[in-house]
């Protein structure tokens, strides 16, 4: 790969990233109630994202990394959102579970990004879908979790 295609890689992989990240935001927009309560529910719904993005700054992962983890997690909002909204009375405490499963999500994003690290000349798009898949792994542990417990 000669130098104007790496570049050309690593600006792919910035818009992904911001991408990935900004399709929470997104989301969040969309389901947030339209009210008084519209930047305290964005808040929530996104800040809770971030954080979960933030725990893989340390490790400083290739941005393919933070987009699939990115749009998964805005994924699992949206889908979130219509589980909770399908039932005949939602109760706004289900909203916990979100927050908490996210706990997982952290865990194996962090470990996934430290093993990506380690294999640095794998595709951009394999490298978004094997985030995506570590961030799918630890919310269903997340949930499986507060199940039990």
């Amino acid at each position: 790969m000669n130098e104007k295609q790496a570049i050309a890689h690593s600006r792919i992989e910035i818009m992904l990233a911001i991408s990935g990240s900004l399709s929470g935001l997104l989301v969040a927009c969309f389901i947030a109630a339209k009210n008084d309560y519209f930047y305290s529910n964005l808040q929530y719904y996104w800040g809770s994202q971030l954080l979960v993005l933030a725990c893989l700054t340390p490790l400083r992962p290739r941005p393919a990394v933070v987009a699939g983890a990115g749009l998964f997690l805005a994924f699992y909002l949206g889908c979130f959102h219509i589980w909770v909204f399908s039932m005949i009375r939602p109760e706004p405490m289900l909203w916990i579970i979100y927050f908490f499963s996210l706990a997982g999500a952290a865990l194996t994003m962090m470990l996934g990004a430290y093993w990506q690290r380690r294999q640095p000349q794998r595709a951009i798009w394999l490298s978004a879908g094997l985030s995506a898949l570590h961030t799918m792994a630890g919310l269903g542990l997340g949930v499986l979790v507060l199940a039990i417990w």
